[in-house]
């Protein structure tokens, strides 16, 4: 069975949840519904054309919204509020719709990669050649900073590939 919520709370979810500015997705999600790609239901199951009692449809008002919503989202929140979506469906939506949507990050954070990176930078600037670091051997890079050859190698992809230690 299909969970219903808000569009409002959806969206401050789904926005919290990625690292999503919450009004540049609500202002896509109301785009989306406002064109038929995002199925909504509406109080008393109307449909998006059915006339209010302040004068245009449901469709006017989120075209308006969608104008409007990032200078004054909290100005719509009670309209928000009583459009409800389908939490998976709007997720689904979301993933196709928006192009740094991915799934929470699970797993230990990079703390070791971060410091042989840290450590390389800082030989890099000190006493060590960008040259020298390239064609280090994994054993001697394993040794030196204290971590895998993977690590090592991945770390050092990473620090060579930057700007400031780019050989030109």
């Amino acid at each position: 069975m299909p969970q219903d919520t808000n569009l409002y709370d959806l969206v401050a979810q789904e926005s919290a949840r990625q690292g999503m500015p919450r009004e540049k997705v609500l202002a896509l999600a109301l785009a989306a519904i406002a064109n038929g790609r995002l199925p909504v239901r509406l109080p008393d199951d109307v449909s998006l054309d059915a006339p209010l009692t302040t004068g245009g449809s449901w469709r006017t008002l989120i075209r308006g919204a969608e104008a409007a919503v990032e200078r004054q989202p909290a100005f719509f929140a009670r309209w928000f509020r009583s459009i409800a979506l389908d939490q998976a469906r709007f997720r689904k939506w979301l993933k196709d719709n928006w192009p740094g949507y991915s799934k929470p990050l699970r797993g230990r954070k990079p703390t070791k990669r971060e410091a042989v990176e840290t450590a390389m930078r800082a030989r890099l600037r000190n006493d060590l050649t960008v040259g020298a670091l390239a064609n280090m051997h994994e054993k001697e890079l394993e040794a030196q900073f204290g971590a895998s050859r993977t690590t090592c190698r991945n770390a050092r992809t990473s620090v060579l590939a930057e700007a400031e230690f780019r050989r030109g």
